[in-house]
């Protein structure tokens, strides 16, 4: 199926997004992030995400490993608005700042939001065991231009 089965929803929430999106923005805001894909099951790909302070994006998170993955970046989700983080499908909808997003084999999610403080933040997977097995990351937001 397809590992981001929120493309109507997409639509929408963009089209209220539009003053979060013109100059200095990304002009496709989608980032997708695999958390533990084939042979690298201790891994985000990518580990690295650069995102600009002010700006719109959907972070697409998806799991396609047999193991259950988290995505943890606390400092990060406490500086940025959530609009919504969708889940399921049909989805559910959460709203309100979410710190750890937990993802059980084959689920995924999308978390629309906007980075209101530049900054490096780190990521990674709390399972037992996995950050020091190397599922760290980090997202840089960088002030807008």
């Amino acid at each position: 199926g397809n590992p981001f089965p929120y493309d109507v929803s997409r639509k929408k929430i963009a089209k209220k997004l539009g003053p979060f999106t013109g100059k200095g923005c990304p002009s496709d805001p989608l980032l997708t992030v695999t958390l533990g894909p084939d042979g690298e099951n201790l891994r985000f790909v990518p580990d690295r995400l650069e995102m600009v302070q002010g700006c719109y994006y959907e972070l697409a998170l998806n799991n396609p490993s047999a193991l259950e993955h988290n995505f943890v970046a606390p400092n990060f989700a406490k500086s940025v608005f959530t609009l919504v983080i969708l889940a399921g499908s049909p989805p559910a909808e959460i709203k309100g700042q979410a710190v750890e997003l937990e993802l059980k084999a084959g689920a995924s999610l999308g978390w629309f939001l906007v980075p209101v403080k530049a900054g490096e933040f780190d990521l990674k997977c709390t399972v037992a065991g996995h950050t020091e097995g190397g599922m760290i990351g980090k997202v840089t937001v960088t002030p807008q231009a």
